[in-house]
């Protein structure tokens, strides 16, 4: 059996687009949650992008990145940082889950209300 250039190209095509299209997506979908918590402190690092450090919030995660998802058509994250109030509490469309082990933590998708 020969196996074709082409076929293999469009598997590849097919796995590259279910990694980093469809994966994200579900993701989004499966875990995103609107939360309140009190911004404490907002610290912007140059490799790790922004994190914004909170209190209060339902799930004790103690903090949550906000950083750009092309995929999502998030490319605003220095809007949604300017809306954030230190000491304020807000309201916060977040996504993603805290896994310690992997360093991973809650995205920031949209600032709803800070009071």
């Amino acid at each position: 059996m020969k196996i074709k250039f082409k076929n293999i190209l469009l598997v590849a095509v097919a796995i590259i687009l279910l990694i980093e299209v469809v994966m994200p997506i579900t993701y989004y979908l499966v875990s995103n949650r609107i939360i309140s918590a009190k911004i404490t402190n907002i610290s912007r690092t140059s490799n790790d992008g922004t994190f914004i450090y909170i209190k209060d919030d339902p799930f004790d995660w103690g903090f949550i990145r906000n950083n750009d998802s092309i995929i999502l058509g998030k490319w605003d994250s220095g809007v949604s940082q300017g809306k954030l109030e230190i000491g304020h509490v807000c309201e916060l469309k977040v996504y993603g889950f805290r896994i310690p082990l992997l360093s991973a933590a809650p995205n920031l998708y949209k600032v709803i209300s800070c009071n």
